[in-house]
Order: structure tokens, then C-alpha cells, then sequence
């Protein structure tokens, strides 16, 4: 159930290092995949013909891929995979790099982030962007409420929508902020139809199934499935459920 007293939401499953892996590119890239994304065009090489020096230029065409890739500029350019690094160098006519050092400053970064989001057709998730997000997720949340569900359908969406995904924490909330309401939402359809008694068993349900048991002396939130869901399952075999 969600918290009635607008507490924060808090999206309990979402892995670190699951975020973590979705900012950056992989290591290892199907072939198939850098002959699409990282081929570059004549508009390619137009902009980063503007760019100065072996370094902004190859920084720039990574980041330009891995936005026409995944929809998402690299915040750290330090584990740029050498099969990209390789690929770009050879098209653009420099040497194959480390780009730790790329860009020098804010300022370039801002520019050329800002050039490539043009140059390829993406805007940025500003307020309407975010509020068209919420409503997607928040309609998918009713059918799978699993935060890591939700994360890799909002990747998917904004790419789709040619929408620049934001950052992480701006991601998590709005996973967060869906969850909670088509959880809501469930609810309210699940308990539409039940009498009193019935709602109260409902509401037993979920608290049976939102009560973390003990392992090693610790709490523990079995994963797999959802309070809900658990709670309509019961409903129906006892043909209680509402359609």
C-alpha cells in the first residue's frame, strides 16, 4: 500500500550497480551493433569537424553513439570500451585514446552535449517530458510493479520518444513515484466492489505479505512477488477478486 502521508517513495529493489552498469556502455559490443551505432554519417563528421584536438574530437563521437545507441551521454569517460575507442579513432583519423581527461572543462561538456542533442533530434526531460514518463510508467505499475521493471521501461520509452534520459536520481523518483501510484490504483480496483469484511481481509493480506520474516537474526523482504498480487491471488480463490 502506498504511505497515506506523502513520505517520500522509496524504490526498495532498484541495484546500485544495476544503475550503475545502465550509465555506462558495455564492455563487450556485438559487432553487429558498432557497424550500426557507431558508423559514423556526413552530419556526423560535420560536427565533430567543429571540435579542436584529437581528444574533443573522439569524446565527441563517443558521446554522439551513445546517445543514437542508448539514448544517454556517459557521465564518466574513463571506461570507454576499446572496441568504440577503436572504431571512432579509425573513422575520424586519430589515435585510439584514454578519454579520462576529456572534456577540459563544464563549459565544453555543455556545448557539446547541447550540439549532439540537436544534431540528433532528442530534448531534453524537462518538466512535461517527466510528467509524460510518470503517466507511462504509472499506467504500467498497475500490471508490473517491480521497480526493475519500470527502470528498463522508462530506458525504453525515452529513448523511443527521442527524450535525453535524465539522471539517476530524477530516474529513481519517478520509478518510485509510478510504483506507489498504480499501486494505489490497484488497490483502489481491487477494494471497488468488496464489502467491509472483505476489505479488511485484503488489507490482513497485505500486511501478511509486507512483514519482512527473519533470516540470519536479519529482515528479509522475500522478492519475486508483489503484496498485490499476492493479495488478489488469494482473493480469487476464494472468488472474491474483482474482474
Amino acid at each position: 500500500m502506498p504511505d497515506p502521508t506523502g513520505t517520500e517513495p522509496q524504490a526498495e529493489d532498484q541495484s546500485p550497480a544495476d544503475e550503475d552498469a545502465a550509465e555506462r556502455l558495455p564492455v563487450e559490443i556485438d559487432t553487429a551493433i558498432l557497424r550500426r551505432y557507431f558508423t559514423l554519417n556526413d552530419a556526423d563528421f560535420d560536427q565533430i569537424g567543429q571540435c579542436r584536438g584529437a581528444s574533443n574530437k573522439l569524446g565527441f563521437s563517443v558521446q554522439l553513439c551513445s546517445l543514437r545507441w542508448r539514448g544517454h551521454f556517459l557521465a564518466d569517460m574513463r571506461d570507454v570500451p576499446a572496441a568504440v575507442l577503436q572504431v571512432l579513432a579509425t573513422q575520424i583519423g586519430v589515435l585510439p585514446m584514454p578519454l579520462g581527461e576529456y572534456p577540459q572543462d563544464d563549459k565544453t561538456r555543455s556545448a557539446h552535449l547541447e550540439r549532439i542533442r540537436q544534431h540528433l533530434g532528442f530534448v531534453r526531460c524537462d518538466p512535461t517530458q517527466r510528467q509524460r514518463l510518470l503517466g507511462y510508467l504509472t499506467n504500467m505499475a498497475r500490471d508490473a510493479p517491480r521497480t526493475e521493471v519500470l527502470r528498463k521501461s522508462a530506458y525504453a520509452w525515452l529513448l523511443a520518444e527521442r527524450v535525453v534520459r535524465p539522471g539517476r536520481t530524477t530516474l529513481r523518483n519517478l520509478v518510485a513515484r509510478a510504483r506507489e501510484a498504480g499501486l494505489q490504483q490497484l488497490h483502489d480496483a481491487l477494494t471497488r466492489d468488496l464489502t467491509q469484511a472483505q476489505c479488511a481481509q485484503l488489507d490482513g493480506l497485505l500486511a501478511t505479505a509486507e512483514t519482512p520474516v527473519e533470516v540470519d537474526g536479519r529482515p528479509h523482504v522475500e522478492v519475486g512477488v508483489e503484496p498485490e498480487a499476492e493479495a488478489h491471488s488469494q482473493l480469487e480463490l476464494q472468488g472474491r477478486a474483482p474482474p
